[in-house]
């Protein structure tokens, strides 16, 4: 009764106790739920519209890529992060489409997958896995066995040491079939989207009338710099003015502000010397050498490049050897700065040192989509519609289809030997497809220059590497300079007195693969967004480079301040004024002629042939919009008040205007914009952009990579 008693006396705080009590418990189990959601949050690599994807997820497709990617050897930091971002494009568009799909409510239905996997249309992606090396033809047989297999066959069924093999390639198949999937879905959005803009009758007449009219004029141009910035004022308040304007245009992303010193690490002279010994052993394997391409690639920092090449496309220390030089003839090793060079003259020929090119890229994708674009595309070029036009129509004016003059070599080292010789013994004017290792390309050889004597070298180049001695001494002396500079003002002012070269305020963005013109830096990047402000990092080593940084802030994202644009729009503002004061001088001479306008403003009248209204560039001028539209609207021989353009003031007179030969064909006209708009659409499919700038993405890559 007694212990009872004191129950009742102590209840109210007993009450308090246990009230604390519980409040521990379930307050400590909020925290651990919430340390557990923390954790798992960090753990997001990206969330699309507020689906996540983990980063134990995305790790295991990378693995898996790059696993595939080695075996045909070490990868490159820069390859490394191109796959990092395939693989990051390829999950955000399996999430944008198949959320795009949910909405409008379109799918890849079971006849059509029946269509795709065991149909008379087997899917391209599964056709080129099961394709007979010799014939090059598709396999049927093999594949449907190998998928009935795959299907039906129960994992305890297979010997114990052949499982591991067996559930990589099931899981191999099953990946495979997503894509499959997921690329119909896809082709059918394209569909959509294209069939969904569909030109009509003022548009074919508006681009046929852009471009249906060549016009010669002749000009005088007076530039802004005539005019000293002094002469002009510009205020605060129109800085901000136009700033509001523009505003948009503005947009920044997140991004780390850092100061950084790069040590180049140097070969010493007995560096040079080891390196020059075990060329000449090299050199002497070249002399007698039948398989140039395998000592090349032995001794050699540089790959044999299979191509015949022009004395004017030598360089000053081959030129000097095959001036002497008989087939046969080797000379090397010779130093030019920290690299060496042994040269062998292989052969000589006579050929055009190189040819003009038409070239359109054809886009990756939907085998059957890309067929129909081609087809279109060639028939309007055998109609006899000129290259350059289709190829503006195709690109919307961001290209006519001109690649230029291209050497043997240039065609080899960016292509590939197979593909410069279609080209160089290509007929002139003979439109066809030609395969490369990047794709499909429409091509057109439009000139070849005379043929001249070429040489074939075999050239061993190898740059000396810093012994480990050397480097230890740039890393010694790199070291001390950090112990005696250790706040980032003193990182900063005693940086040129030590000998170092300092870059500061350099904005580094989260996902940007490497720093502009440093090997492996995607590792100072990341260090920078793991560090806050003031901080200095260890010595990073960045190819043949010892690196230091330092954070000196944060930019965040938003739009970039006034004071940091304020330079361009002030620059802006003056050449509009300068513009202003140049036109009512020359207006003010009342003069009459454009030979009076040059001998005013001390240059002389030029000349512009074959431009149009959609013209994307005008000869000797550039991108100048204003110029495009007064030549238009101006008649023969009339002469233009002087105007204000984007690089100084113009007086025009035109001097002709040629109509097209070519009839307006409304039809023809309409699918030349069709084309253009497939082209454009497509291009915005396959990354991602139509579907990406509507979504809300959260990239997380920065905290993993």
């Amino acid at each position: 009764m007694a212990a009872l008693e004191k129950i009742r006396n102590k209840a109210g705080l007993l009450i308090i106790v246990v009230g604390i009590a519980l409040f521990a418990f379930v307050i400590g189990d909020g925290l651990k739920s919430g340390s557990t959601w923390n954790s798992q949050r960090k753990n997001k690599v990206v969330t699309v519209d507020g689906e996540a994807v983990d980063i134990y997820d995305f790790q295991q497709r990378l693995e898996k890529v790059t696993a595939q990617y080695r075996t045909s050897g070490s990868l490159t930091e820069e390859q490394s992060a191109q796959i990092r971002e395939s693989i990051f494009e390829q999950i955000v568009a399996k999430i944008l489409i198949n959320n795009e799909a949910e909405k409008i409510g379109f799918e890849v239905g079971e006849d059509e997958i029946r269509d795709m996997f065991i149909g008379d249309n087997i899917a391209p992606q599964i056709q080129q896995n099961f394709t007979n090396p010799q014939t090059g033809q598709f396999n049927r047989t093999q594949y449907l066995t190998t998928v009935q297999q795959l299907e039906s066959t129960d994992i305890n069924d297979v010997p114990a040491e052949q499982r591991e093999g067996f559930i990589k390639y099931k899981k191999w198949w099953e990946d495979l079939k997503e894509n499959v999937i997921l690329q119909k879905k896809l082709s059918k959005f394209a569909s959509l989207v294209i069939s969904s803009v569909s030109p009509n009758t003022l548009d074919a007449k508006a681009a046929y009338d852009e471009s249906s009219e060549n016009i010669d004029f002749n000009y005088v141009f007076q530039p802004f710099s005539s005019i000293p910035d002094s002469a002009v004022k510009v205020t605060d308040a129109e800085i901000e003015q136009l700033y509001r304007e523009r505003r948009e245009s503005f947009k920044q992303e997140r991004a780390q502000i850092v100061d950084y010193i790069v040590v180049p690490v140097n070969p010493s002279q007995s560096d040079l010397r080891e390196v020059e010994k075990h060329l000449l052993k090299g050199k002497e394997e070249l002399v007698k050498a039948t398989n140039v391409a395998e000592i090349i690639s032995e001794y050699s920092d540089a790959p044999y490049v299979d191509s015949y090449v022009s004395f004017a496309n030598l360089d000053e220390n081959q030129r000097v050897f095959i001036q002497e030089a008989k087939i046969g003839d080797i000379e090397g090793p010779k130093l030019n700065g920290t690299t060496y060079n042994i040269y062998k003259l292989l052969g000589t020929t006579i050929a055009p040192d190189s040819i003009k090119i038409n070239m359109l890229n054809l886009p990756n994708g939907n085998e059957e989509q890309v067929g129909k674009l081609t087809d279109s595309l060639l028939n309007v070029l055998h109609s006899g519609v000129s290259f350059a036009d289709v190829a503006k129509s195709a690109t919307n004016g961001q290209s006519d289809g001109s690649i230029d003059w291209q050497t043997e070599t240039t065609l080899v080292k960016g292509f590939d030997v197979e593909f410069a010789a279609s080209l160089f013994n290509a007929k002139l004017d003979n439109i066809f497809v030609l395969k490369s290792t990047y794709g499909q390309h429409i091509v057109q050889v439009v000139e070849k220059t005379k043929p001249v004597k070429k040489y074939k070298l075999a050239n061993i180049t190898a740059t000396v590497i810093p012994s480990q001695e050397t480097q230890n001494k740039y890393y010694n002396e790199l070291n001390q300079y950090l112990t005696a500079n250790q706040t980032i003002d003193l990182f900063k002012s005693s940086a040129a007195k030590a000998g170092y070269r300092i870059r500061t305020d350099v904005q580094f963005t989260p996902n940007q693969p490497s720093i502009a013109g440093l090997e492996e830096s995607r590792q100072i990047i990341k260090w920078a967004y793991e560090n806050s402000e003031g901080k200095i990092s260890d010595i990073y080593t960045c190819g043949d480079n010892y690196v230091v940084a330092a954070v000196k802030g944060t930019q965040k994202e938003g739009y970039t301040p006034v004071s940091t644009v304020s330079d361009a729009l002030k620059r802006e503002i003056i050449n509009r004024k300068k513009g202003e004061i140049l036109v009512e001088r020359l207006k003010s001479q009342s003069l009459t002629s454009l030979e009076a306008y040059a001998l005013a403003v001390s240059t002389t009248v030029k000349e512009v042939k074959f431009a149009t209204f959609a013209s994307p560039r005008l000869s000797g001028i550039g991108v100048e919009p204003v110029v495009n539209v007064k030549a238009s609207v101006t008649e023969v021989n009339q002469l233009t008040d002087p105007f204000a353009g984007r690089n100084g003031v113009y007086v025009l007179q035109v001097t002709a205007k040629t109509p097209s030969t070519q009839a307006y064909d409304e039809t023809a006209q309409k699918q030349q914009i069709a084309m253009q708009n497939q082209y454009r659409f497509m291009s915005l499919l396959q990354s991602n952009k139509l579907l990406k700038d509507h979504a809300k993405i959260e990239d997380n890559r920065i905290r993993f990579y």
